[in-house]
């Protein structure tokens, strides 16, 4: 099943780059829409992150302020945490 798949994908795949880089009304809306799986998960990710470290609403601050530390700007802070 291998030598069909491959062969199969490369064609479709080079198909579509070519469609892609002709001058089609309403390219724009597909190239989008073709590459946007690419793109959405790393910025899922990036906003979850900057949720964790956010200073004011942060899950990491609110459990370090769970213990008695105060908040940290984690992703604004140009210092350590230990500098004054």
């Amino acid at each position: 099943m291998y030598w069909v798949t491959v062969p199969a994908a490369t064609v479709l795949s080079l198909f579509l780059a070519l469609l892609l880089n002709q001058k089609i009304e309403g390219i724009t809306f597909y190239g989008t829409a073709y590459f946007l799986p690419i793109v959405h998960p790393p910025s899922r990710v990036a906003l979850v992150w900057s949720w964790i470290y956010s200073k004011d609403f942060g899950l990491l601050n609110f459990l370090l302020r769970n213990f008695g530390v105060q908040p940290i700007g984690w992703l604004t802070s140009t210092g350590t945490p230990c500098q004054p």
